[in-house]
C-alpha cells in the first residue's frame, strides 16, 4: 500500500508492530476523523483495535484535538484498544493534552515514531540516548540502547515492509 500522510483513508488489517496490540485486527486511520466515525467503522469491521494517525497522518490537520478523539474513543468503546502515532517532536505536547483527562491508560497504546532516514549509513559505534534537560532534571538517569542491536532484523521489535502488504483499504 503506498503511504501518504495527506490522504484521509481507513484500511483494515492485523497489527503486525510489536505492541500490546500485535496480532489484533485493527482499523487504521490516516488522517482525522470524528469518534463516531472510527467506532462506527470499527464495528462494521469487527476490529479489536482502532490505530489514529495512521501513515504519518498526525499532522493531516493543525486543528485536530488528538486527546478528544483518544478519550471518546475509550469511553465510548469499552474493552478495546486505541493506538495513535505521535512524531516524537510533539511527546510534550501530545502528554499536556491528554493531562487532566480520567481514561483507561492500559488500553491507550502511544507509539512515538522518530523518522530515520537510511539507517544503514550510521558509523558501527552509534547509541539511542534518552536523555534528559539538564537545566530541569526529571528522570532517575539515562537510557542508552546500542543502536546496532535495536536495528537487528532478526529481533522480534523489528516488523518488514512485507508484513504491511496484507492491509486492505476500506
Amino acid at each position: 500500500m503506498k503511504r501518504n500522510p495527506h490522504d484521509r483513508k481507513t484500511f483494515i488489517g492485523i497489527e503486525v508492530e510489536n505492541t500490546k496490540a500485535k496480532g489484533l485486527k485493527t482499523l487504521f486511520l490516516a488522517g482525522a476523523y470524528s469518534t463516531q466515525e472510527a467506532i462506527v467503522a470499527a464495528m462494521g469491521h469487527d476490529a479489536e483495535q482502532i490505530y489514529l494517525a495512521a501513515n504519518q497522518s498526525y499532522l493531516c490537520r493543525d486543528d485536530h484535538d488528538w486527546a478528544a478523539a483518544i478519550i471518546g474513543l475509550l469511553n465510548s468503546w469499552k474493552g478495546r484498544f486505541v493506538t495513535i502515532d505521535v512524531p516524537f517532536e510533539f511527546r510534550d505536547q501530545f502528554l499536556n493534552e491528554l493531562s487532566g483527562f480520567c481514561f483507561d491508560q492500559k488500553r491507550l497504546i502511544v507509539q512515538y515514531s522518530l523518522h530515520v532516514r537510511d539507517v544503514s549509513q550510521d558509523l558501527p559505534n552509534t547509541y539511542l540516548k534518552l536523555d534528559d534537560r539538564i537545566e530541569d532534571v526529571t528522570n532517575p538517569g539515562v537510557w542508552v540502547w546500542p543502536w546496532a542491536e535495536m536495528l537487528d532484523v532478526t529481533k522480534p521489535n523489528f516488523t518488514s515492509w512485507q508484513a504491511y502488504k496484507e492491509d486492505q483499504d476500506v
